[in-house]
């Protein structure tokens, strides 16, 4: 790599890229050695001078937005250019060549910048957002024009995902030439660490060895009592019941805290009674979550959306990984083959329409009235408990293609080729 080292600004850690998503263990396993790149946590003060500037770059967006045609009423407008966060503004104005966000382009746009996203849905925050879009024609959102603004942009260099489906619709939901010359897409890598990996390997032989099947949920890195239900929870212990009464020597980990405020105080020694039910509430590290893995015999992701980290780490662990069929689980689970698919949520909770937007509900599943997916749950759990040769196959595939198709070190080789592409229409100092 030829030139001075570039400096690419990280701000995850601001205030409004906190709310979405913050320092997401996703986009984080980008972060690593690259000749030429050096990237940087820190934020700058939201002193009185960093303040003016962001209030000059508010300004600028502000005229940019007002001479569309036609142009977004000046109420959309503010409350557009309000959305951003001039404190968050402020904080991101670290001297750097060039922004690096992800979920949502919170910016005022007049950094270079970069963006990695998983579901468009969450380009439209906080106008837009996940389960609250069932309804929505996003091209009658006031923010759509301007955040299609926003991406068009030449400070815009590059917008990259690791679902095959953002990239081939990015420039169809905004029916834009430029978008279709700026996407990537990126396969996900998975890695975890060398102590881990080399016990993942060793133990994949001995998986099974004992009576009956441990089942294993766990809730996202956040830890949020919602994560819980979106994940799949509730149909999980519903289902584990008539399970665990029918067989025995079935056994069930939850890692997770759970919805009590939304079930209740008493929901929590409900689920303390259940038979073989095992429950963490603490936080696990990547190691003890891999130990859990290689105690499990099936891992359960049933949620209303994708969790791609999640499935990777237990594919590449050897575990059949039971997913629902919300959209984006197909780029990794082939029903039978390398997971297990329960229908009931596309259509449901879930859906794409024909320019590829997501709408999604959340009122199913947060319902003190489940519905029958649970059922079908029920049955793909017990054919696995049954079916030991079964598990032994998906799991074995599952672990082949991750191992194969989702490396750490393509993942972060796609990203640096997106990086050494942007880099000569960057300028040659730091602003």
């Amino acid at each position: 790599m030829s030139g001075r080292e570039l400096r690419i600004g990280t701000p995850w850690n601001a205030p409004g890229l906190q709310r979405f998503n913050g320092d997401h263990p996703l986009p984080g396993s980008l972060i690593a050695d690259y000749p030429g790149y050096s990237f940087d946590f820190a934020l700058s003060q939201a002193d009185a001078a960093n303040i003016r500037r962001a209030q000059d770059e508010a300004n600028a967006l502000r005229a940019a937005l007002a001479a569309l045609e036609p142009p977004p009423a000046a109420a959309d407008i503010e409350e557009f250019v309000v959305s951003r966060g001039l404190q968050t503004q402020a904080m991101m104005l670290a001297p750097c060549d060039m922004h690096f966000l992800h979920t949502a382009p919170l910016t005022h746009g007049k950094k270079p910048w970069i963006l990695h996203i998983e579901e468009m849905i969450t380009l439209f925050a906080p106008f837009v957002w996940h389960g609250i879009s069932a309804n929505v024609k996003i091209r009658e959102v006031p923010a759509y024009r301007m955040v299609k603004h926003l991406l068009e942009s030449p400070a815009c260099r590059a917008v990259f995902s690791h679902l095959t489906h953002s990239k081939d619709f990015l420039p169809v939901l905004f029916d834009s030439e430029i978008l279709a010359r700026k996407v990537h897409h990126v396969p996900l890598g998975v890695e975890f660490s060398s102590a881990a990996t080399k016990k993942i390997a060793e133990r994949q032989a001995t998986r099974g060895g004992l009576p009956g099947t441990t089942f294993l949920f766990t809730n996202s890195w956040s830890q949020h009592e919602s994560s819980f239900v979106l994940r799949g929870g509730s149909d999980v212990i519903r289902a584990f019941i008539g399970l665990v009464q029918k067989y025995p020597d079935v056994r069930l980990i939850v890692l997770s805290t759970l919805p009590v405020s939304h079930y209740g105080e008493g929901f929590r020694d409900f689920v303390r009674q259940i038979p073989n039910l095992i429950l963490i509430e603490n936080r696990a590290s990547d190691d003890e979550l891999v130990e859990l893995m290689m105690t499990a015999d099936v891992f359960l992701v049933p949620s209303v959306g994708l969790h791609a980290l999640s499935i990777l780490r237990s594919m590449y662990c050897g575990l059949p990984t039971v997913v629902s069929d919300a959209p984006g689980n197909e780029e990794y689970i082939e029903h039978d083959k390398t997971g297990v698919v329960v229908p009931g949520r596309r259509g449901k909770t879930a859906w794409y329409d024909e320019i590829g937007f997501l709408h999604q509900t959340f009122e199913p599943v947060f319902s003190k009235q489940l519905d029958d997916f649970s059922a079908g749950l029920f049955k793909e759990m017990e054919s696995l408990h049954l079916d030991r040769e079964r598990r032994r196959r998906i799991g074995a595939a599952a672990r082949e293609l991750a191992r194969r198709r989702h490396r750490i070190e393509d993942w972060r080789a796609g990203f640096q080729r997106i990086l050494d592409e942007v880099r000569p229409t960057l300028s040659t100092a730091s602003p």
